[in-house]
């Protein structure tokens, strides 16, 4: 068996959320105030899509086959993938038709910016967004949430706001690469309460056991070669959009 802190299999997701679903509803972040009010103990898998859509849209059709349903934000303004494009269109079309819901990963525009400009950047991206799906957007999430949405309302702009106060007293997350409570495994196995927030990040996660830097290197070198720019620089790039700390690839 392989230890749990390098253990980035698709095989060792399935078993944590296997341990979710025996526990929990599962629940999207979409329907967060109709879930919460049932009083029953609610989980929500969200799935911020950072780097690569294309393996984000991979990681939906495996839950679609385990009967997962989940939360995927996506970005407007990625320096990898632009839904603008019809490839990057149709691979969020394709998360929504495997039964998630598909909601913003919204980038705040500075971290001083006033709380007005961002309201109308988040509108503005989830109408565009919205375009893309033909559909509401119900979620945000923040990347590199600033300090005042963290434990913030439940509702940002008409929508739900995945940084709330409600989901964070159980919050599990790789973020990083990294499970800061230890073992993914115990954590669900030892409830904190009756709401879990899980956060996975696709870019980490595989069909095989590789570390996470070198998945994450492999990602880099195939996007240089797709945009014709130097390796550094995107790996450069890439380090600096998740602040990612760990060894680079060798």
């Amino acid at each position: 068996m392989i230890d749990w802190d390098v253990d980035w299999t698709h095989d060792l997701l399935r078993q944590l959320l296997e341990t979710v679903r025996a526990r929990h509803r599962l629940e999207l972040l979409g329907n967060a105030e109709r879930a919460l009010a049932s009083g029953n103990r609610v989980a929500f898998i969200r799935h911020d899509v950072d780097m690569s859509l294309a393996r984000a849209r991979d990681l939906a059709l495996l839950e679609r086959d385990w009967g997962v349903h989940a939360t995927y934000h996506v970005m407007w303004k990625s320096p990898f993938y632009s839904p603008t494009t019809p490839s990057h269109q149709a691979e969020i079309r394709e998360i929504a038709s495997a039964g998630h819901e598909v909601g913003l990963h919204f980038v705040t525009p500075s971290p001083d910016a006033a709380p007005a400009v961002s309201d109308r950047a988040i509108n503005d991206e989830c109408a565009e967004l919205e375009q893309v799906l033909g559909t509401a957007v119900r979620s945000i999430s923040f990347h590199l949430p600033p300090p005042a949405m963290i434990g913030g309302p439940l509702v940002v702009c008409g929508r739900v706001n995945a940084y709330a106060a409600t989901f964070l007293g159980w919050y599990l997350s790789d973020s990083r690469a990294r499970w800061r409570e230890g073992d993914p495994r115990e954590s669900l196995k030892n409830p904190r309460g009756d709401v879990l927030q899980l956060l996975v990040h696709p870019i980490w996660w595989g069909a095989a056991s590789e570390r996470p830097e070198d998945r994450l290197g492999a990602f880099v070198a195939a996007h240089a070669r797709e945009v014709a720019r130097p390796y550094e620089e995107i790996s450069d790039l890439a380090y600096a959009h998740i602040l990612y700390r760990a060894r680079k690839p060798r």
